[in-house]
């Protein structure tokens, strides 16, 4: 058996398992994509980005709040639950929910209309380089 090693999902697995936050995100996104020979399942990953969430790994908040917010994984759409996830996301500087935030309280999905507060958002996130906060303000001639 020289040679063998454990796959990338048993390895995060084994880890995940013992409350590695990290290693429960990475497993998540074994699962989101179907990557490393791990079959696509998005009620796992969501299963998984949860986990790591509560236990305060930022980048996973942000993935279960796309999970909400577009109801993927067997969860229904639920803006409220998005928001709350994207700004744990965005609290933990991640660019990508900063915008997601942004983009709900811009349509009053969740959390009250507030354009002011979208603006705010968009340019914490075009400082982060995410090109859709970036190409958003343009639009709105910020």
């Amino acid at each position: 058996m020289f040679g063998i090693g454990k796959s990338k999902k048993e390895k995060y697995e084994e880890r995940a398992n013992k409350g590695d936050r990290d290693a429960q995100c990475e497993l998540a996104v074994l699962y989101q994509f179907g990557r490393e020979g791990v079959p696509q399942n998005e009620a796992e990953a969501l299963k998984w980005f949860r986990r790591a969430a509560e236990q305060g790994q930022t980048e996973a908040a942000g993935y279960v709040g796309s999970y909400y917010e577009y109801g993927r994984g067997g969860v229904s759409v639920d803006y409220y639950e998005a928001a709350k996830w994207y700004a744990v996301s965005a609290n933990g500087g991640w660019g990508g929910p900063m915008f997601n935030l942004g983009r709900l309280y811009e349509q009053g999905k969740g959390v009250p209309k507030d354009l002011s507060e979208a603006i705010r958002l968009y340019k914490l996130a075009a400082k982060k380089g995410d090109e859709d906060a970036k190409k958003r303000l343009k639009a709105l001639g910020v």
